[in-house]
């Protein structure tokens, strides 16, 4: 029987972690519109190669675990060529987080004439790279975190608390909650570049025509914002947002958490039925004896 219980306590240790977090929001994208306004082609070195879905974001989740927010961002394809400190090379993500009062109509950096609506405008900013995780909230000023690096110190600074990992496509950035805020309200916009460790704000250059390292599709001085990939409401186009000369970005969210997490709620009574038949079994053992 001691055997029995050392069992179950070991089949239930991976999922503990499960219990303990709520998907509290959840947005799936249109597939394959990684093209900016609509014409953008990728950049013609084979670090791109198959020149598809590595900035194509499809699916982003809000998981919320005890004393900390799971972002989940999921890509077409996820590659690595140039061997990131975090598993990945090439997405550039700016998200922004409303959820609270006041905030900020700009992003983190001018991205051309680009706004975020005056309605909902942004407490939080995140931005991470394969290298860097920076934080700021509404009224800081960005500063970049590769400053400080050097040949002794290679490693880039980050947000405190903050990491992230990758598994398949899906890259999951970690936030303590106590910087966020709380996020069951809370409404978001997302902005996927192409990292450019070149560029003072790194994001990679749009060209009329593309080369090895620029994209292509850049049509005269309108609407030619270096994003790939946007995340917009139900009944919005990313092409023709993002195809104006001073779009003002939709935020997506909130939707209400689920008032019962019923993944959660099969593996509890999973465990109450082990443990029943195991007392029985147990019973069943000592009548016997």
């Amino acid at each position: 029987m001691k055997l029995f219980f050392l069992i179950l306590v070991i089949i239930l240790i991976p999922f503990a972690s499960v219990l303990a977090e709520e998907v509290i929001f959840i947005h799936e994208d249109e597939t394959g519109d990684d093209y900016g306004p609509g014409n953008y082609v990728y950049p013609l070195h084979p670090h791109f190669e198959p020149y598809e879905g590595l900035f194509d974001l499809q699916k982003f989740r809000v998981r919320a675990g005890e004393g900390i927010y799971y972002f989940d961002f999921t890509f077409g394809r996820i590659t690595d060529p140039w061997d990131g400190f975090f598993g990945f090379t090439h997405p550039l993500v700016h998200l922004y987080i409303d959820n609270g009062e006041g905030g900020s109509t700009e992003p983190v950096k001018p991205v051309l004439e680009v706004k975020m609506n005056p309605e909902f405008p942004w407490n939080r900013a995140i931005v991470f790279s394969g290298w860097w995780i920076q934080g700021l909230k509404e009224g800081e000023e960005w500063r970049s975190p590769e400053e400080d690096v050097s040949w002794e110190s290679p490693r880039p600074t980050s947000l405190e608390g903050s990491d992230l990992s990758v598994d398949g496509n899906t890259i999951t950035l970690e936030v303590p909650s106590e910087w966020t805020g709380p996020l069951e309200e809370a409404r978001y916009y997302v902005l996927v570049g192409a990292y450019d460790p070149l560029d003072p704000y790194y994001f990679r250059e749009i060209s009329e025509q593309a080369s090895l390292w620029s994209f292509g599709g850049a049509e005269g001085e309108e609407g030619n914002h270096p994003i790939i990939d946007i995340l917009v409401p139900e009944n919005f186009n990313q092409a023709e947002l993002l195809a104006q000369r001073d779009p003002v970005l939709k935020p997506i969210g909130p939707i209400p958490p689920e008032k019962v997490n019923y993944h959660a709620l099969i593996l509890i009574s999973l465990f109450f039925l082990i443990l029943i038949w195991g007392g029985y079994f147990s019973a069943r053992q000592k009548k016997a004896s």
